[in-house]
C-alpha cells in the first residue's frame, strides 16, 4: 500500500523525524549540505504529489557515493 501525506513537505518532515538510515548518511555533512540534501530529496519526491496530497511508495532507495579525485 502506498504512503499518503498532505504534501511532500509533510513526508520529508516525517523522514527527518523517523528515518534513522537517512540521518546516518547525512550526519557526515555540514548543516548547509544536509539542508541541500533534504531539498534535493523533496524535489525528487515531488513526482508523487497529486491534487489531493502526496502519495508515494513506502520503500525508498538509499545510496551514498564519493567523488573520485584524479
Amino acid at each position: 500500500a502506498p504512503f499518503a501525506a498532505p504534501s511532500v513537505g509533510h513526508y520529508v518532515l516525517f523522514l527527518q523525524q523517523s528515518a534513522s538510515p537517512i540521518m546516518e548518511l547525512l550526519a557526515r555533512l555540514s548543516p548547509a549540505l544536509q539542508q541541500a540534501a533534504w531539498q534535493e530529496m523533496a524535489q525528487a519526491l515531488d513526482i508523487y504529489s497529486t491534487p489531493v496530497g502526496w502519495v508515494g511508495p513506502k520503500t525508498l532507495l538509499l545510496y551514498a557515493a564519493t567523488a573520485s579525485h584524479p
